[in-house]
């Protein structure tokens, strides 16, 4: 994940399929659209648990999974239960209120990367509650833990971000997290019939604040490209503004399931591998955590120094190599 990867910078020949803002986010959002028709398409009858072909193949169904069919993991996520249209609608809102600013953040490998590790994690949160319960003839369906790693990604960025509970209710985004957790936990420990669901959630949600914490990077584990396989030289760049951010009220309905900053030393010790406009931008940045604190920084200039660093480390892991 590095500078090109980035929604501030283009091409002067125009973008890329993968260089427009929400390209991951718009992707996935595509990707639900297609395979819940094809789930409806095949429902035979529910009443029955006759789901059809697309959703009996690719949901998650422990006992399966521990027989071999291990890309239940993954694909599970892609499904909605055929029979209802309100919870891909409050997944695809949720990737589009939440999901496209953490994009912003990450960058598209690196957030695609984050995404599905969460369900990863939640399929086997998931399977483990199910062996230790005696409970391995359930299923799960759906992107909740994928999405509510999403959401609690976002809230550790923007704790004090608005959101509309039920649509109505105005309130900080960290009160939904809390108010997933409660729910989650309850869930877990209350002695509910299916206690693997809430563990799944739970899994995820963890997963979200030991990423934030320790400041983990899913796209670092894996295979990197070798450097015979790169282009020698990078296509010429040119800059453009992002948008505003803004802290307008975002309606919310939870049923479905401060950022890292970089020193004022960092500035000076790698000013040069910066692209200047997004230097100068930086120098203010910095100027005003030297003249008033870190505390006086808006979400937007946050979210400066965050990309920075995000760039210096690439540049550091490449001059390493």
């Amino acid at each position: 994940m590095g500078i090109y990867d980035r929604d501030y910078y283009r091409n002067d020949n125009g973008y890329r399929p993968f260089d427009t803002r929400m390209q991951a986010c718009v992707t996935l959002i595509a990707i639900y659209v297609v395979v819940f028709l094809l789930q409806m398409a095949t429902l035979g009858n529910a009443r029955l648990g006759q789901f059809g072909p697309i959703t009996e193949y690719l949901t998650l169904d422990a006992g399966k999974v521990l027989n071999g069919e291990v890309w239940r993991l993954f694909t599970y996520s892609f499904l909605h239960d055929p029979r209802f249209i309100f919870p891909i609608v409050i997944n695809i809102l949720f990737l589009i209120w939440f999901g496209r600013q953490v994009e912003d953040l990450y960058g598209w490998k690196e957030f695609l990367s984050f995404y599905f590790t969460a369900s990863l994690l939640g399929g086997l949160a998931f399977i483990l509650v199910g062996g230790v319960t005696q409970n391995l003839n359930m299923y799960m369906m759906g992107p909740a833990c994928s999405v509510t790693a999403v959401l609690f990604l976002f809230a550790l960025h923007y704790p004090r971000r608005t959101v509309l509970l039920f649509f109505v209710l105005p309130c900080p985004v960290w009160f939904l997290v809390v108010f997933h957790v409660l729910n989650d936990a309850l869930g877990f420990f209350g002695g509910r019939v299916h206690p693997s669901v809430f563990a799944a959630h739970l899994a995820a949600g963890g997963f979200a604040f030991l990423y934030h914490k320790y400041t983990l990077r899913v796209s670092n584990w894996l295979p990197s490209v070798s450097s015979k396989n790169r282009p020698k030289k990078r296509p010429k760049l040119q800059i453009f503004r992002d948008e505003t951010t803004t802290n307008e009220p975002v309606p919310v309905v939870p049923s479905y399931s401060a950022s890292s900053t970089a020193s004022p030393e960092m500035a000076s010790a790698s000013a040069s591998a910066l692209d200047e406009h997004l230097e100068a931008k930086l120098d203010e940045v910095l100027d005003k955590v030297k003249n008033h604190g870190q505390e006086s920084l808006t979400e937007e200039e946050r979210a400066v120094l965050f990309r920075a660093s995000e760039i210096y480390r690439k540049r550091r892991k490449l001059g390493g190599n």
